[in-house]
């Protein structure tokens, strides 16, 4: 199953809590649209699986909407420790040690004005990722991080991660450049230029011109992948 495989690269990228972060959030859409479905128009099938039931008698679309509302109970619990987790400090040991290092090499270059990008390879990792950074206390009061996706639709169409719209992508920039934000983060479907301080990447070289520095100022970035 997708959901699987994306679990795996979250779990290997992030660690236990980004991984889990994003199960949440993925479960949560898809059984969301499940719902809709089975509301809107019987038949159906999703990353979960085809519809168990005929969903054209309308007991078993009863039966059926009311399965997948009592799962959606069954998440709410934990939605203060991912959905509604803003602003809760996240024990360090949860994190991949990637992530700790990501942390720290950021932390090594701040200063009164930084500003930083992070490469980020895929969007449900990019998305825990900043969530993360925000909560951890080595983080707070100096890393700021937001991130900025693509516009691309995934393969997916019921995906918790979908491309970002225009107006939220402008929303985002203009946090930066404001800086209300000083870190953020992008994946390999948005092409940025904006002028920072450092950046990291696992191809420094090819994403030189996305980072906005000239050949002669560009400081070499460490090289995490994520």
């Amino acid at each position: 199953m997708k959901i699987q495989t994306r679990y795996r690269a979250a779990y290997e990228s992030l660690g236990p809590c980004g991984a889990e972060m994003f199960l949440h959030a993925e479960l949560k859409q898809q059984v969301r649209c499940l719902l809709d479905t089975a509301v809107q128009n019987g038949g159906f099938v999703s990353e979960l699986g085809p519809c168990p039931f005929n969903t054209n008698e309308d007991s078993d679309k009863s039966d059926l909407i009311n399965k997948l509302n009592q799962i959606l109970q069954m998440l709410a619990p934990y939605d203060e420790h991912f959905a509604d987790a803003t602003g809760k400090v996240l024990d360090p040991s949860w994190c991949a040690p990637k992530v700790m290092a990501l942390v720290d090499v950021l932390l090594a270059n701040y200063h009164e004005s930084f500003q930083s990008i992070v490469f980020v390879e895929q969007r449900h990792v990019a998305t825990s990722l900043a969530e993360l950074i925000n909560r951890l206390p080595s983080a707070t009061g100096r890393l700021r991080c937001a991130v900025l996706l693509g516009h691309g639709a995934t393969d997916n169409s019921t995906a918790s991660i979908k491309g970002m719209p225009t107006r939220v992508q402008g929303d985002v920039v203009q946090m930066f450049r404001k800086r209300e934000v000083n870190v953020r983060e992008y994946t390999n479907d948005w092409t940025p230029r904006p002028s920072c301080s450092s950046s990291c990447s696992v191809s420094h070289i090819r994403r030189r011109g996305r980072a906005g520095f000239s050949r002669e100022n560009f400081p070499l970035p460490s090289v995490i992948t994520f």
